[in-house]
């Protein structure tokens, strides 16, 4: 008895050890083993009752001894006589009995042997167990066994039906290579869809790995946990593959695998990077609902059939770039934290974005969509970008905001959605004054992003200019809401009136005479009531009688010496106003595509 053998003894609680339980693993034990069961019985007699204890002793002692076949081939797995003797038999029964090799150890080998039926159902391997190069031309069944040690089954060949469902693999489990033939031969079973391949429900607590393996029938891994690193590599799956409600723990890898049939993902979750590089959907891939917590990478992947993403969660990035979608996409409620990566990806068909929702800025720089995109479906990503914090800083492994935000106003361009248009350049604008903003904050760091979006070569030259073309987007943001309306810059332009307006009045005040201030009533009615009429004539010189009506009112308000600070207000309104005006009328043209 070994320590591992010892770790899949359950706690002696009067629960776990049932006379099924002994019954299945005494068969195997040696006299060892025997003893050091009998001795662990003894130790634990404290914590049980007497009648369990009793019990369980005399169904120790009742125990029959395996058969000879099965001893014989237990001990030498290589024997030819052991192996005749397992192929004449239709199904070679295995299940319920704790396997190792006591000659050589824990571990135990079926390297290159031809099963032709075998059942290891319940059964439990305590060491690394081999079937390499294994031949299984009937079919198997593993339901709920336990690989306590490594699994090997690297370039194996299932030639009917292979049940893993169930099935705890604690150590490392290899099926590299390995080719899973079974298609069902019966006419009204469906050959697409019927999984006669199943590893539903299986736990997978070490490594798993798939490399070059090859379904060619359906294949069922609904349900699987994946606790550790998972590789898929260039696996072919000719049918349909089930992977509804799988657990990713790790880094999971399909790239280039195959997809003949359809590729079913619903629910499931990816905890770690989700790697589908180049994989080809040949049929439709369903991702309903999944959970992306790290980054997803469909980069280069090829969706021939329908690409359904509805209400899945990209926690995140999600990299689509140079993916080929021929059928139509679907990312309808689709809820994307980190970047959403579309660059250079290709749409031959419709693409649907309702109901999603954004936390960054996507990237649709170099993407084609033949037929078109409903801008609108991108109606909540103006909103979620306005309140979330963005990284603003050009990261030199993802197209800078800028572009992004640029490609985004070119695709409401050529929707004709003039407001989105509008909306998209504005942030933009907002994008560059932020990274305007850090590289003045960092001082010497040259790698980061100018107003154009291009890295900077030439930072001594330039820098210089940063904070004045940070402050004028600044400034265009706030005086015209960045050219969206004529409602903030007609605003300023009535507080220039008012305010100037009351700077001429209070140096009429000043310069008057104390006889002219002794009738309030005359102070407010002619006192700003031209200084009112100054304002607007110096506002908009154009008006037919400014001429006269600034004469009037200089000589109203001051008499024949007027201040010296009247006429620098009276410039600095005039400057002002042309500048309001300016920007009233690229409101009125940008609104109304005048």
């Amino acid at each position: 008895m070994t320590r591992e053998l010892l770790e899949l003894i359950p706690p002696f609680d009067g629960e776990l050890y049932s006379e099924a339980w002994w019954q299945r693993v005494a068969p195997n034990l040696t006299p060892d083993g025997r003893a050091l069961v009998q001795k662990t019985l003894t130790a634990a007699a404290d914590r049980l009752g007497e009648v369990e204890r009793v019990k369980f002793e005399a169904a120790l002692r009742a125990l029959q001894p395996p058969t000879s076949e099965q001893l014989a081939f237990l001990r030498s797995p290589r024997d030819p006589t052991a192996q005749q003797n397992l192929l004449q038999d239709d199904r070679w029964d295995l299940s319920k009995i704790l396997i190792c090799d006591p000659e050589i150890g824990e571990a135990i080998e079926w390297n290159d042997y031809q099963f032709f039926s075998v059942t290891f159902e319940n059964a439990v391997f305590i060491g690394d167990t081999k079937f390499e190069r294994t031949q299984f031309a009937g079919e198997v069944y593993f339901t709920k066994a336990h690989f306590v040690g490594e699994a090997s089954f690297f370039n194996a060949r299932f030639a009917n039906m292979a049940y893993f469902l169930g099935v705890q693999f604690t150590g490392k489990a290899i099926f590299n290579m390995a080719q899973f033939e079974a298609v069902p031969n019966i006419p009204f079973l469906d050959a697409s869809t019927f999984a006669l391949v199943v590893f539903a429900s299986s736990r997978f607590a070490g490594q798993a790995n798939f490399f070059q393996a090859q379904f060619t029938g359906a294949v069922n891994f609904c349900s699987v946990q994946f606790a550790h690193k998972t590789n898929f590599f260039g696996a072919r799956f000719k049918r349909k593959a089930d992977f509804i409600q799988a657990l990713f723990a790790d880094e999971v890898i399909f790239h280039e695998v195959q997809f003949a049939g359809e590729a079913d993902f619903r629910k499931a979750t990816f905890t770690g990077e989700a790697a589908f590089w180049k994989a080809q959907f040949a049929s439709k891939a369903n991702f309903q609902e999944a959970t992306f917590t790290g980054e997803a990478s469909f980069w280069g992947a090829t969706f021939t059939g329908k690409a359904d993403f509805w209400g899945s969660t990209f926690a995140g990035e999600a990299r689509f770039d140079q993916a080929e979608f021929i059928d139509m996409a679907i990312f309808e409620g689709a809820s994307f934290t980190g970047v959403a990566d579309f660059h250079a990806a290709r749409f031959s068909k419709t693409v649907s974005f309702r109901g999603s929702k954004w936390r960054a800025v996507p990237d649709f720089v170099g993407t084609a969509f033949k037929d078109g995109m409903a801008i609108a479906d991108l109606e909540n990503l103006q909103t979620s970008l306005t309140n979330h914090t963005l990284d603003w800083r050009n990261d030199p492994t993802r197209t800078p905001i800028t572009d992004r935000l640029q490609a985004l106003r070119k695709m409401a361009h050529d929707a004709d959605d003039r407001p989105r248009e509008l909306d998209y350049f504005a942030l933009e604008l907002q994008s560059r004054y932020q990274a305007k903003k850090k590289l003045v904050a960092e001082g010497d760091d040259t790698s980061q992003e100018t107003e154009d979006g291009d890295t900077n070569r030439d930072s001594e030259q330039d820098r210089g200019w940063l904070w004045p073309k940070r402050q004028l987007i600044w400034l265009y943001g706030l005086f015209s809401d960045y050219g969206r309306g004529i409602g903030r810059p007609f605003g300023w332009l009535v507080g220039l009136w008012v305010g100037c307006a009351l700077g001429y009045a209070w140096q009429a005040v000043c310069w008057c005479t104390g006889s002219f201030l002794e009738d309030l009533a005359t102070l407010l009615s002619q006192v700003y009531t031209n200084a009112l009429l100054l304002s607007l004539v110096n506002a908009l010189p154009a008006l037919g009688v400014a001429s006269e009506a600034r004469k009037s009112s200089l000589e109203t308000l001051y008499r024949t010496d007027v201040p010296a600070i009247v006429h620098g207000i009276g410039i600095f309104e005039g400057v002002a106003a042309i500048l309001l005006l300016f920007l009233i009328g690229l409101g009125l043209r940008n609104r109304f595509r005048l």
